[in-house]
């Protein structure tokens, strides 16, 4: 019924045929969501990797006790998603619950504490309503031990502003209950099934609910926190079996305060039918769940195109640096990321790019650089693969990736393509740097090498090459910097594209590439992922080397 390894793989087989590399709209999710720990973690999922009533206080700098984690991202996923407006096309998870965190339907530390955690993930590539729904999959998916992986896409765009009143409340009667999940596109049995999941994992807080829950005074739980179900750290359908055995702890369902017995009024809005369902199968419980989830997730604006279902890429390339030699050469390094399939022995197995530039092949050995490991079962491992060759200069580059299991060979060619090189533009990484600060101002500078290659016997002289790549092919080059900007009455900044014109600098002679160079001081308290664009500009349309990281520089001095 859920994704295992081995129909994982037959997914990636047929999930390959659909994706070609570069993706920008998909990849960078995609490893944020896969690549879990170890070499190239992304330790997006760090704070829920342990399904336990202890959270990491950034404001306070220490664990607090009684509070889990993972039912607060689940919270917040739908708190977010809870201003959607399904007929009208508005609202949903688009991370205007940064701006709602002073409202009475959005109490208590969740909602902050969730966007500080999921700070260091925000970028241009990764927007904090992706990463918000993230969240969500990987509470899940830790809480139930890997057992159920929510169907992830990627595309949503933040707000900017909050959205309308639209949390359900404790005190709030059926009817009310029953409209509200209406308008986020969820019937009656939607809504008591979505309820149902949503209280699977944590509880109600004392300290932030004092109405509905008494005040405790423990050691081992400062939040205060009174458990939905006796399996508060499992996501499993005892808060269904619970409920249809009186036997709950549910203060929601049989709490002291009879008007803020929501849970109890939702459950029997059906006559205990969906419950009573939930309790006696709890397959059919995590199954009505995934699919509830993925549509709580996945329910955005109107304007808002989500991608397909990122799944884990195969054989993917990353880290891709290209040098122009002065000698008309060219050094290309990278890496090689693989999936690792129990069946083989990774011992034995050899990885070899095929390096393709113009009518030569050069072949370049790899060296296995570390793994990726998963956070809970049910998910991929990879492997790493570092390479480096010289090339001649030339159009067209591309490489294949040839993986040789015990003498098996299988040639990966990006659906027959080859996977590209971009060779137009090219930043130039050594000769650039950057430096950040928490208190600006900070800096870019970035060169890049500028030009198409053609083949040599095609360009009677260097001057008509460098004459044909610089001023023929782009109008102008730029340097477009991913700024933060800080929003008022929100802890998530807006990510906009600064331009600044880049100016020759210098012509490598006999290369037929110039080198561009801009630069540009920003003041931005941002402990996100920064990037920075290169674009080609021409009437007959652009050429863009896109989301290059402020990582790859070196610092400037």
């Amino acid at each position: 019924m859920f994704t295992g390894y081995s129909s994982l793989l037959l997914l990636l087989v047929s999930q390959g045929l659909a994706y070609t590399w570069p993706d920008t709209k998909v990849d960078h999710l995609e490893a944020l969501l896969y690549q879990q720990q170890q070499y190239h973690g992304s330790l997006v999922g760090s704070d829920v990797r342990f399904c336990f009533l202890t959270t990491f206080d950034l404001d306070k700098l220490r664990a607090i006790s009684g509070r889990l984690t993972a039912a607060e991202w689940i919270r917040v996923a739908y708190h977010d998603m809870a201003t959607a407006d399904v007929e009208a096309g508005t609202g949903g998870l688009d991370a205007s619950i940064s701006f709602e965190t002073d409202r009475g339907e959005n109490e208590g530390p969740a909602f902050n504490s969730t966007m500080k955690q999921l700070y260091l993930s925000h970028s241009a590539k990764s927007s904090m309503a992706d990463l918000i729904a993230m969240s969500a999959v990987l509470a899940v998916g830790s809480c139930s031990d890997g057992k159920v992986w929510l169907d992830y896409r990627g595309g949503r765009i933040d707000a900017t502003e909050a959205g309308p009143l639209g949390v359900p409340e404790p005190h709030q009667g059926l009817d009310k209950h029953t409209e509200i999940f209406r308008k986020q596109g969820f019937n009656q049995e939607e809504m008591i099934g979505l309820v149902a999941c949503g209280h699977s994992v944590g509880g109600v807080h004392g300290s932030i609910f004092p109405k509905i829950v008494p005040v405790v005074d423990e050691p081992g739980n400062e939040a205060s926190l009174h458990p939905f179900d006796s399996t508060a750290v499992t996501f499993d359908n005892h808060v269904a079996v619970e409920f249809t055995q009186n036997s709950t702890q549910n203060a929601l369902a049989f709490g002291h305060n009879k008007t803020t017995r929501s849970d109890h009024r939702i459950f029997t809005a059906d006559g205990g039918n969906l419950i009573s369902r939930m309790a006696q199968d709890n397959d059919f419980y995590l199954a009505t769940c995934k699919n509830l989830l993925e549509r709580m997730i996945d329910t955005v604006p109107k304007n808002v195109e989500l991608s397909g279902v990122i799944e884990p890429i195969a054989t993917k390339p990353d880290y891709i640096n290209i040098v122009v030699n002065e000698d008309g050469t060219l050094f290309v390094s990278g890496e090689i990321r693989t999936i690792q399939d129990k069946a083989i022995d990774r011992g034995s197995r050899q990885v070899v790019v095929h390096l393709k530039a113009a009518d030569k092949k050069i072949s370049a050995a790899t060296t296995r650089n570390g793994e990726s490991l998963p956070f809970h079962e049910n998910r991929p491992s990879f492997d790493w693969w570092g390479f480096n060759a010289t090339i001649p200069i030339a159009q067209g580059l591309s490489f294949d990736v040839e993986i040789i299991d015990d003498g098996d060979s299988k040639l990966e060619t990006n659906g027959g393509k080859g996977f590209p090189l971009q060779t137009d533009i090219i930043p130039q990484t050594s000769k650039s740097c950057s430096s950040t600060t928490v208190k600006g101002p900070s800096t870019i500078n970035v060169t890049a090498a500028v030009g198409v290659s053609y083949p040599s016997h095609q360009i009677r002289a260097v001057t008509d090459l460098i004459k044909i790549l610089d001023e023929a092919n782009f109008d102008s080059v730029i340097l477009s910097v991913d700024i933060p900007h800080a929003q008022q009455n929100s802890l998530v900044p807006r990510i906009e594209p600064t331009p600044v014109d880049m100016k020759k600098t210098r012509v490598l002679e006999g290369t037929g590439y110039s080198l561009y160079s801009g630069s540009l001081d920003f003041g931005a308290a941002f402990q996100g992922l920064l990037s920075y664009d290169v674009i080609g500009r021409r009437a007959l349309g652009h050429s863009i080397s896109e989301f290059n990281s402020f990582d790859s520089l070196r610092r400037c001095s």
